[in-house]
């Protein structure tokens, strides 16, 4: 059945997936990650101590963080086979009980959580670290289009739900980071509308001072509720009390309009009255009499039906940056160009790490002095002539 499962999603989506087969969660998590890529494996209640044994403890869920870490600085290996070999005293005397009761059964395959099926997303993310970091506000700016176009593209798959809350998180070379946080209205889950309060959420970064030079920034929605289905804003109420009150009030005309016609007495009915047409003699053929001496008279052409409406046109975009252009339905124009936007600010941010000049090599050292000591000035007759000097010969005749 699993094969069967792989096998459709090959198929209908394109992708290859790998699975694990077992008695509980946690082995079949392992499983599925054991011999990829697109294979599966079966981990049987015998061999399970036997598969473990061959992994370190930290590949285990929830032994990866802060907990992983303290068990492996207690004890001073990171071996499942080691861990598991430990009495449970030895590992109580070192961990929490609740800890070291989870932590011995674990270690033997042993796992009791649910199979649950997966749950509502409760928010979304997207986000960016910038080397170098960015050093404008237009650029973080640029980037907030690029986090929002991703999200919203997201939200369309949750249909029936929307984000009331959108977080904005900076993250400052040197600096303590800074979130502001702010909702979204019902009327703003469109791209333009949660660009919009990203934006004022921004500006509210910036007013604090030290936004700049921005090292990360992120964009995230949350706080999903469901969406309530009838709802208009107060102009459909107000046009739909407009038209009631024109045609009840054209109603009150006519009604009006009747009672003083049959008041006036049946002049006006006769008047009014819409003459009836009788259909016209079918011609007589006799003897003596041929089909040709009295024409019918002659009857008004046939309506011609009214011609069918044409077919609706898909409007199409062909965009002037693909290299092969292809028609591209208009509706996803906007989405096609925020991707050729992203793509170009990749693009960017790339030539710009490029460009930057490698670190100056430290200055060298200064030479070692090859002059020997000074000469003292003065007197001393044991020095030698100079350049453009001579003796005196005195006492010589």
């Amino acid at each position: 059945m699993v094969a069967r499962v792989r096998e459709r999603v090959r198929v209908e989506i394109g992708y290859t997936c790998s699975a694990g087969i077992a008695g509980n969660k946690m082995l079949a998590k392992l499983g599925s990650g054991y011999k990829k890529p697109n294979s599966q494996t079966v981990v049987r209640p015998g061999a399970a101590q036997k598969f473990l044994n061959t992994l370190e403890f930290t590949k285990i869920r929830n032994l990866g963080g802060k907990l992983g870490t303290h068990i492996s600085t207690a004890f001073h290996t990171s071996s499942l086979s080691a861990l598991s070999a430990l009495p449970l005293s030895a590992l109580a005397a070192k961990l929490p009980p609740d800890d070291a009761t989870w932590l011995h059964n674990t270690l033997r395959g042993i796992d009791r959580s649910d199979v649950n099926p997966r749950t509502a997303l409760k928010s979304m993310l997207s986000a960016k670290s910038f080397r170098p970091p960015l050093a404008s506000a237009e650029q973080a700016r640029l980037w907030l289009r690029v986090f929002v176009a991703d999200i919203h593209a997201r939200l369309v798959d949750e249909e029936g739900r929307r984000p009331t809350v959108m977080t904005v998180m900076h993250r400052g070379v040197g600096v303590v980071g800074k979130t502001r946080q702010g909702a979204v209205p019902a009327r703003e889950v469109g791209a333009e509308g949660l660009l919009g309060v990203a934006e004022g959420l921004w500006r509210g970064v910036v007013a604090e001072g030290g936004a700049l030079p921005c090292a990360g920034l992120s964009v995230q929605v949350g706080g999903f509720e469901e969406r309530e289905g009838g709802n208009r804003g107060i102009a459909g109420f107000l046009v739909k009390r407009v038209a009631e009150a024109v045609g009840g009030e054209r109603g009150a005309k006519r009604r009006r309009g009747e009672e003083e016609v049959e008041g006036e007495g049946g002049l006006e009915e006769e008047a009014l009255a819409v003459p009836q047409l009788s259909p016209p003699p079918a011609p007589r053929v006799g003897p003596g009499s041929s089909s040709n001496d009295q024409a019918p008279p002659a009857l008004p052409p046939p309506t011609a039906p009214p011609p069918p409406s044409p077919p609706e046109e898909t409007y199409t975009y062909t965009c002037p940056h693909c290299t092969t252009p292809t028609p591209i339905p208009l509706q996803e124009q906007a989405e096609h160009e925020d991707w050729h936007f992203a793509k170009a600010l990749a693009a960017q941010d790339k030539a710009s790490r490029a460009s930057l000049p490698p670190p100056p090599p430290p200055p060298p050292p200064p030479p070692p002095s090859k002059k020997g000591p000074k000469k003292k000035k003065g007197g001393g007759g044991g020095g030698g002539l100079e350049k453009g000097q001579r003796r005196l010969a005195f006492g010589k005749s």
